[in-house]
């Protein structure tokens, strides 16, 4: 069983400035311009390395970015900044990514809070990696935003999701902290109605992320030791991180259905909370899993087994316990439209006997809450035609509960792109 400690460690001084100095500083820089969702100015903070200077590397990034701390751990470097480095040709990257974490981790400065405020107010819901973005980008711009979450805990998905070794509460907090003395207010615990809020407020911004996890649907999954993922890394992670609730204690084999980031999440979870065996169920092929490539291979370094090609189809309950599940072994046919080729079933079938299985197939809206926002919403999502506009010219949105399930990165870019619109529909 393995520890929830941080598995991946920061350069030190030596390597950092070593491969800082590697960086061809590329007139057309692709680490930037097709890698990094954020845009930042990868060659400039990386030529303050050069010359030792961490403290303006850092103020470079913080232009360009509102989650650097965060973004810095747990984003895709492979599909991102690394992937895109033109050095890839000789198999030897520049780690942007882990350039821009040793500078966040030895910086000797932060920014400071603006020192006048206008007089708008902005209310924003949802304390997640586009809540959080959104409100920091207003309070550097003079705007004051207040965040309302539902949660004890700030951070959304930062906070409940992804779990402590791969990304330490304690940075969470202290990111939110410095948010703070930048001049954002929280309120936690706080059921809204916007309605309510536009009464009091100029703006408000809709960054509340996807609520509900999917299910599959087949018999037996109503039975006892079936967890959805973000139930299951949910309890992990308050009682890990936040010393609260029971936790989660697993017993014998568990299945974990799906191999995206958060199935990796959950496997490799599994394991550090008693499994004796962790099992992906994937139906589709490992070239077609949506997981990160770093992510697949510590599973497996972990102990993990994958199990392509196979879809469950019932879980065999005895006693009203998960006591097996039954697969159909798939073949994959012609790309859908994610591109990647569609599983097709082949009539035969394979049951393992299994005590645990997690959902981790997706995430969908909670359409108890958009649904009665006021706007338009398509199955749950806030329509928008750019991305952050809404159906009412006072509200605005982004994050995944507009364009789908995404990175963190992601929604970090669409907070901080809704702050600065909201900016310029206040002051023009």
């Amino acid at each position: 069983m393995e520890d929830f400690k941080e598995k991946q460690q920061t350069l030190s001084s030596d390597e950092a400035f070593k491969e800082a100095d590697r960086c061809l500083s590329c007139p057309k820089p692709r680490c930037r311009e097709l890698g990094c969702p954020a845009q930042i100015d990868i060659p400039s903070f990386i030529k303050c390395l050069k010359k030792r200077d961490i403290d303006g590397a850092y103020r470079i990034i913080m232009e360009y970015s509102n989650l650097s701390p965060i973004c810095s751990r747990v984003c895709d470097y492979s599909k991102q900044c690394i992937g895109a480095c033109i050095l890839n040709f000789k198999k030897q990257p520049i780690p942007v990514g882990h350039l821009e974490r040793f500078v966040q981790d030895n910086k000797t400065t932060e920014l400071t809070p603006c020192e006048h405020f206008l007089s708008y107010h902005v209310a924003i819901i949802g304390a997640g990696p586009a809540g959080i973005s959104c409100a920091l980008e207003l309070v550097k711009n003079g705007i004051h935003a207040t965040v309302y979450e539902k949660e004890k805990h700030l951070g959304g998905i930062l906070a409940y999701g992804i779990p402590e070794y791969r990304l330490p509460k304690k940075d969470v907090e202290a990111y939110i902290a410095f948010t703070k003395r930048m001049g954002v207010e929280y309120k936690t615990e706080q059921t809204v109605s916007i309605e309510e809020l536009k009464k009091h407020y100029d703006k408000i911004f809709v960054g509340c992320g996807l609520g509900q996890y999917k299910a599959m649907h087949i018999p037996g999954e109503e039975g006892a030791g079936v967890y959805k993922a973000g139930d299951f890394l949910k309890a992990v992670n308050l009682k890990v991180s936040y010393g609260e609730g029971n936790g989660m204690a697993l017993k014998g084999i568990t299945y974990v259905v799906g191999a995206g980031n958060v199935a990796m999440d959950c496997c490799r979870t599994s394991l550090r909370v008693g499994s004796s065996k962790t099992v992906i169920v994937y139906r589709r092929s490992l070239e077609e899993a949506p997981a990160s490539k770093e992510e697949i291979a510590d599973a497996m370094e972990e102990g993990v087994i994958f199990n392509f090609l196979h879809n469950p189809v019932e879980i065999i309950l005895k006693d009203g316990k998960v006591s097996a599940v039954k697969c159909e072994v798939m073949k994959l046919g012609e790309p859908d439209e994610s591109g990647r080729k569609k599983p097709e079933g082949t009539g035969v079938f394979e049951t393992y006997p299994c005590d645990n299985i997690i959902m981790a197939i997706g995430q969908n809206p909670d359409v108890n809450f958009t649904e009665h926002l006021g706007l338009t919403t398509n199955h749950g999502y806030i329509v928008s035609a750019d991305g952050i506009s809404t159906s009412d010219p006072q509200v605005y949105a982004g994050g995944d509960i507009v364009r789908g399930a995404d990175t963190v990165v992601r929604s970090m870019v669409d907070g901080k792109k809704a702050a600065q619109k909201i900016l310029a529909d206040l002051t023009k």
